[in-house]
């Protein structure tokens, strides 16, 4: 596999096609974009709108059916699970889950009524149970920004307990071989971390702010944001001035020899998701 599908926020935002073999990348779409998901032969892309998410679904013939998702901020991530789409709406510290067809909510669940407070920042399906990653169980919006407090992210079970702590700034949690590998942002790192004790197995530091993980046939491609960061390095705040120009880039990480066997960049640097390429796309 090396034709995958990048969404990019912001610098310039957009859906973005990658040949990973050539080092080649071309524009789908120049809207920003967050959360992405390859349903039934449909692309859907999430989106964040003044007040509202957008959610857009679109077809193999290029058709687009948008809706709009009212009081939901940045979701930055979206599943299929138990029927629905299931949305991390992390400006709200909620998840929500909506009609396939029609984008209603049909059930939530809410983390706090503080705002951005958890900073839930990605979800994952695992043998029918939802899982999510955050930067911690902060008691005020933002909380998780600045003061010594960026190594209390976790995965956890929606509706349910922690399964794994000590995380850094976490994005993307995926299941590999019984443990978790995630992206591991605050450290700049990939990691792996024993589920049973939240020890670390592995870390591996690919600069910059990474989050997005596609897994497949034994490589990591990680989307990896803004590469002028440094580990541990906070992410900046609204009112923080962002270094210009940046560029992300994509990392191919071997997750059996935990190397780094490819590496190319990107034509945006605020990247949010990278899944694989679907036929129909191709």
């Amino acid at each position: 596999m090396t034709k995958l599908l990048i969404s990019c926020s912001s610098s310039p935002g957009g859906l973005y096609l990658i040949d990973a073999y050539k080092h080649e990348s071309s524009i789908v779409q120049p809207i920003e974009s967050m959360g992405v998901l390859n349903h039934q032969e449909k692309i859907v892309r999430m989106r964040a709108g003044r007040q509202n998410a957008v959610m857009d679904i679109i077809s193999a013939d290029g058709n687009m059916d948008t809706h709009t998702i009212p009081n939901a901020g940045h979701p930055h991530s979206i599943v299929y699970h138990d029927g629905r789409f299931a949305i991390a709406d992390t400006l709200n510290d909620r998840v929500i889950w909506v009609n396939t067809k029609t984008a209603a909510v049909e059930r939530e669940w809410q983390a706090t009524e503080l705002g951005d407070a958890w900073h839930i920042s990605g979800l994952v399906v695992d043998e029918g149970r939802l899982f999510a990653s955050c930067f911690g169980r902060f008691t005020e919006d933002r909380g998780w920004y600045g003061n010594g407090s960026e190594m209390r992210g976790e995965i956890f079970e929606v509706d349910g307990e922690a399964v794994v702590t000590g995380l850094g700034a976490p994005h993307s949690p995926r299941r590999l071989d019984g443990n978790w590998l995630v992206s591991n942002s605050y450290e700049a790192a990939l990691s792996i971390v024993d589920t049973k004790t939240s020890a670390r197995i592995a870390d591996l530091v690919l600069g910059g702010w990474p989050t997005g993980i596609c897994l497949k046939d034994g490589i990591a491609w990680v989307a990896v944001g803004d590469s002028e960061r440094k580990p541990g390095e906070a992410q900046p705040s609204d009112a923080t001035p962002r270094r210009r120009p940046s560029t992300g880039k994509l990392v191919a990480v071997d997750v059996d020899r935990w190397v780094v066997v490819d590496e190319m960049p990107l034509p945006c640097s605020g990247v949010f998701d990278v899944m694989e390429l679907p036929v129909w796309m191709m």
